[in-house]
């Protein structure tokens, strides 16, 4: 995902960069550069997303081992130490 975002970035410079070769080529330039902004403003969406499900994820195992250490240990066993 990020290697297409960067790729998007890439293409969106050189559409930028280019010379203007004429009003058809910079308006299809134009949309072009739109149609790839837009999808970079989506995949960068789509990362926040993933990010916020797997700290929600992480959140929710670490809940679980705890519960699972509570539930198995041994009368006057404490938590170990390192």
């Amino acid at each position: 995902m990020i290697e297409e975002i960067l790729a998007y970035e890439e293409q969106i410079a050189r559409f930028k960069g280019a010379s203007n070769s004429g009003i058809k080529s910079s308006a299809k330039a134009d949309s072009e550069i739109e149609r790839l902004k837009s999808e970079l403003e989506k995949k960068d969406r789509d990362l926040q997303n993933l990010k916020k499900q797997s700290a929600g994820n992480a959140k929710a195992f670490n809940d679980l081992v705890d519960e699972h250490a509570k539930a198995t240990a041994k009368p006057g066993e404490g938590k170990k130490t390192n």
